[in-house]
This record gives structure tokens, sequence and C-alpha cells, in this order.
């Protein structure tokens, strides 16, 4: 009879264990899905580098978060919509610009006023202190979200049929601008502003209906506009921040380890891009004047000198609209730039 006890006792025991073997198991291979979207087009220089971000957190994390990502045109958003989606929790990983935030959180545009960096160099030790001191704070308290990755865009130039390197230059010239503070900046220059989607700038200057336009040298290298504007200042106006960011809450639901992938994965990505802009941009200028025939200039110190000072109202319109976040993220600008002196 105790044999028979023993024998139904053991049973019971190994039936147990493995119930719970498979439950731990079980736990251990659930498959959580996000989405990371962003308002850039597929053929964008940086997009398959994302693409490669997403897969390799779904790799390493052994298949138990699954990240699929999305361009425009997969997904409902623009690039002005992802802040709210990302803190709404409609999509997990979210991936945009400042240029197309700027009206919705000036803030977070700082790195794209005109004319405020002197370099890459001055504009990556502005945003190495600017991330943990205003823009992950204010992205933590109104948008419930962290930062991912972190990259610079270069190569910000006026693509004309003349150049404009001086104000005699300037005077009455049809500029295609984005947003408040460019379109301001073209103004006090002597120039007109005008708005222009970005997939009619080749037509738009072709026609005349503008003489050129202000956008990044991958940008206009991508829709081809050297063929009709033969002309290229160099003006880095502006160093855009392109960054990715996450739904702290759903972070929260992962393993430690996982999170830790995410991260390192950011960073990783945003390496390699950030490289890829800083070399790639010098490399499309070349081509196309080798190309098209272009001619290409930079500012003169003394020009440069002169437009910061014309356009102060620039930046201290956008200080009034960013609010506190951009009392804190100009006095980070002043402490990297006077430390830089």
């Amino acid at each position: 009879m105790n044999g028979k006890r023993t024998i139904t006792f053991l049973a019971a025991l190994v039936l147990v264990v493995f119930l719970l073997i498979s439950t731990t198991t079980a736990q251990a291979q659930k498959v959580v899905k996000w989405k990371w979207m962003t308002p850039l087009i597929r053929p964008s220089v940086q997009v398959s580098t994302y693409f490669e971000m997403c897969k390799r957190i779904s790799e390493r994390s052994g298949g138990r978060l699954v990240v699929e990502p999305f361009v425009f045109g997969e997904h409902p958003y623009k690039g002005s919509d992802m802040l709210g989606a990302v803190r709404d929790g409609l999509v997990q990983m979210g991936n945009t610009e400042d240029v197309y935030i700027s009206s919705v959180e000036p803030a977070l545009s700082i790195m794209m006023v005109p004319f405020m960096y002197k370099s890459i160099d001055h504009a990556k030790k502005v945003l190495e202190k600017m991330i943990p001191e205003v823009l992950e704070p204010l992205l933590n308290e109104k948008y419930n979200a962290t930062l991912v990755t972190n990259l610079l865009i270069t190569g910000e130039c006026v693509h004309a049929k003349s150049l404009l390197d001086s104000f005699e230059a300037l005077k009455g010239q049809k500029i295609r601008v984005w947003g408040k503070e460019t379109g301001d900046t073209i103004s006090l220059l002597g120039g007109t502003p005008v708005t222009v989607a970005y997939g009619e700038l080749y037509t738009a200057i072709q026609r005349g209906t503008i003489n050129g336009a202000m956008t990044s040298m991958d940008g206009a290298y991508s829709s081809k506009i050297h063929e009709v504007a033969k002309y290229v200042t160099w003006w880095d106006f502006a160093f855009p921040w392109e960054f990715t960011f996450v739904n702290r809450d759903a972070l929260k639901k992962l393993p430690p380890d996982v999170q830790k992938i995410i991260f390192e994965e950011g960073k990783r990505c945003s390496k390699i891009i950030q490289r890829l802009y800083e070399t790639r941009s010098p490399e499309m200028l070349v081509e196309v004047m080798q190309k098209y025939g272009v001619t290409a200039t930079a500012l003169s110190p003394e020009m440069l000198k002169q437009i910061q000072q014309k356009i102060r109202p620039v930046w201290d319109d956008w200080a009034k609209r960013a609010g506190k976040w951009g009392a804190k993220a100009l006095k980070v600008y002043d402490e990297v730039t006077t430390s830089l002196e």
C-alpha cells in the first residue's frame, strides 16, 4: 500500500514539475510585437539602417520582441503626428525629424534654428549636453517617451539658379523654405520665402516658380534638382535632429535584457547613420559638380557673421514659442558655445 502511495506521489510530483517547466518555457517564448514608424520614404539613405536595427533587435532578443518597421505611405501618421502617436501608445517606436515637429513642440527643434552652429562638431557638442538636460526630460514629461537613436543631418544648402553668397544676390530671390524659422530667415536676408512640397521642387525650379530651395544635400541629390539648379551655396544653416523614441510604458513591460538590447542597437544605428551623413553629403556635392556641371561655394566668415546678426530676431522668436524648455535649451547652447571659444 505504501509503495502505491509513493508511486502516486512521485507521479504527481513529476506532473507538477512538468507543468511548471511548460509554463516557464511558454512565458520565456512569449512574443511581443512592436511597430517602428517613420515619416521618411523607403529610398531615403538612412532607412535601410533603421530596418537593420529593427531586425537586429528581433534577432538578439531571440524572437521575444519582434519590431516591424513601417515607412511613409504604410501608416497613417505624418511627421508631426509621431510624438502623439508614441505618447498614446499607438506606436511603440517612432522616428521623426525636428523639421516636422517644430510647430508642435518648438523646444525640440533647437538644432534646426538657423545659423546657430558654426560646424557639425559644434552642433554635436551642443546635442551631447542637450539630450540629458533638455530633450530627454521634455520627452519623458510630456510624451511618456525615451530616446533610442540620435543623429544630426548635415549638408544643409541652398540649391538655386545662381550663387546666393551675398545680400545682393539674395535680394528678391524666391526660395523654398520649411518651417517658420527658415521662412523668417529668408525674409530678413532680403529674399522671398515660398512653401513648396518636397516632391515638387524639381518642377518649381524648372518653371521658375522659385529660384532655389533650402534643403539638405541628400534631399537635393535624391530629387535630382541639380539638373535644373546649377548652383549650390553651402550655407550649413542648420543641423536638424533626427531621432527615434520609445513609449516608456511599452518599454517597462519588457525584460531588462531586452531593454538593454534596444538601447545598444539604437546607439549602433545612430553611429552608422551619422557617419553616413557626414561622408555622403560632400561626396554627393562632388558627384553633382562632375555630372551636372554644378558650381559650388560657401559663405565667407564675414558674411556668416552678418547673417547671424541680421537674423537674431528669429532666435528670439523661437525662444518665446519654446517657453521654459526653450530657455533651458538656450542656456545649454550658451554654456557649450562659451566653453568652445
